[in-house]
This record gives structure tokens, sequence and C-alpha cells, in this order.
């Protein structure tokens, strides 16, 4: 792990990442230490920085931190930003440019083959996602309604769904969704929550090139029910294919199977595909 550039096993306990969740974060699949779509996990990090009032740190030193804590290795990095030691209390000088980085390293998850190969069975939470334009999209250290809706998580589902108040599908607890209908793919709206995922960001930026037509859309349980495939997706998991949610059955067809085999084909053989099998 690197502190501000310096091997190290710890934080000051006086950090606004820790007292408040006042910073963002990354976690990055490294491929023999490449990391996996950096340049978007890049993008969103610095974006956030600028949406936070966070001191932005250096583009190319980040880049060359996460290289050498990776060490060639599969692994999965996760880099923090956070505001650093300040004064006690909320508020904090504008003028002050200092933010602590943190990276360190994990191995990469351990995945059943079946997930991909078979799909996962899908659940959803009674907790409630806030509405919130100024957060929406951003990965900031405030994963609490995350952490409450995983207190039910359902022992047999590898993902559950998280709605808001309004009753419109956001996201998973650490997943982007898309569901297939009569009128294309379609993915949730992310206007007042939700994290704007970098594998999502992915998908809808190559859309034409995977022949993957998506829209965004405001979704509800009943568009799940209506829906004839459906997926979660993130940057280190690649793409799980849903097989069932609640009592429904989905198929995964072969579109979505051409289009698990691409993302593996183009971005990590950790993203297991039906040509696996």
């Amino acid at each position: 792990m690197l502190v501000n550039g310096e091997p190290a096993q710890c934080i000051s306990i006086e950090d606004r990442g820790l007292l408040y969740g006042d910073g963002l974060f990354e976690t990055i699949l490294c491929d023999q230490g490449n990391p996996v779509l950096v340049d978007l996990h890049m993008q969103r990090l610095l974006n956030g920085c600028v949406r936070l009032h966070l001191p932005t740190p250096d583009e190319s030193q980040l880049r060359q931190e996460i290289e050498s804590v990776a060490a060639g290795e599969d692994c999965v990095i996760k880099v923090i930003i956070t505001r650093g030691v300040r004064a006690r209390g909320y508020r904090f000088d504008h003028n002050d440019l200092t933010a602590s980085r943190i990276i360190y390293k994990s191995p990469c998850p351990q995945i059943p083959d079946e997930y991909y190969l078979k799909g996962i069975q899908l659940g959803v939470s009674e907790f409630r996602l806030a509405d919130n334009k100024l957060l929406a999209g951003l990965k900031h250290l405030n994963r609490l309604e995350q952490v409450m809706a995983c207190y039910e998580w359902p022992q047999d589902c590898a993902e559950i769904l998280m709605l808001n108040n309004q009753e419109q599908i956001i996201e998973g607890t650490m997943s982007n969704v898309f569901i297939h209908t009569d009128d294309g793919w379609k993915t949730p709206i992310l206007e007042y929550s939700g994290i704007n995922g970098v594998m999502r960001q992915w998908l809808l930026m190559h859309a034409i090139d995977l022949n993957f037509q998506c829209t965004e859309a405001n979704l509800t349980l009943k568009d799940l029910q209506q829906a004839r495939s459906l997926f979660v997706c993130n940057s280190v998991i690649g793409i799980w294919p849903v097989k069932q949610f609640l009592n429904q059955q989905y198929v995964i067809d072969d579109s979505l199977i051409e289009l698990i085999e691409k993302v593996q084909q183009r971005l990590s053989p950790h993203f297991l595909s039906w040509a696996n099998e």
C-alpha cells in the first residue's frame, strides 16, 4: 500500500476520508499489472474531484503509483483520494490544496464460473437510495446505503437491486443494470442517484461497435417483469447475466452471449465468456 507515494499500512485518524467520508475512490482490475479501463477510471476520479472541490491529484503520478503497486500481477487496485487532515469540523479551507491519496492491492475476486456461464439469481433491497443530483454518478466514500442494503442480502442471490423513493430501479449494490425489452436494451437514468459505473460507460460508448443498441430510461420492477433478458456489470466482474429475479426466469439469449464474449476479448480474460464452457 502507498499513502501519498510512500509505503505505509495506516492513515491518520484525523483524515477526513475516515471522519466524514470526504473523498472518492476507484476500484481497478489489473491484468498482469495493466489497469483495465484506466482512462475511464481516471476521468471519473478527476471529474469527481472537481465536483466535490477536492484538490486534484496529478494523473501521471497516480498512474505510476497504480502500476507500482500492481507490480505486474493479476489483482484489484483501490485508489482513494481524501481531503486529508484538516482542522476539526465540517468546514474546510478552500485555499488548502493538499489531499491524501491511498493506493492498495487486493487479490482478484474468486467468482464462480457459473455466474458467467449460467447466470445469477438477482434479489431486490427494501432499502431505498436517496436523491441528490450533486452527488449522483460519483463514487464517493460514503457507501452507507449499500452497506445497509447488504444487511438483508438473500443467501441465494449474487447481487441485489436498489431502488429510489419513486420505486425506480437505479443499480445493484455493486453493479449497474441493463435490461432487454422489445424496444432494445435499456439502463436506468442516473441523474439523481447511483454510480455511473466505468463498465456501464464503456458499454454505452462502444454500443454501435458492439452491436449493442441501448438507451437510458426510467425503469421500474414492472419493466423487469416484462424484460426478455437482463444483466449486471462492473469493471471488476465484467458482465453477469441474470437467470432469475424473484420468481421470474430469464433467457440468456444469443445477443447477450455475444456481448459477454466481446467484452472478454476486448478488455480482460478475467471476464469469463461462454467460449470457456
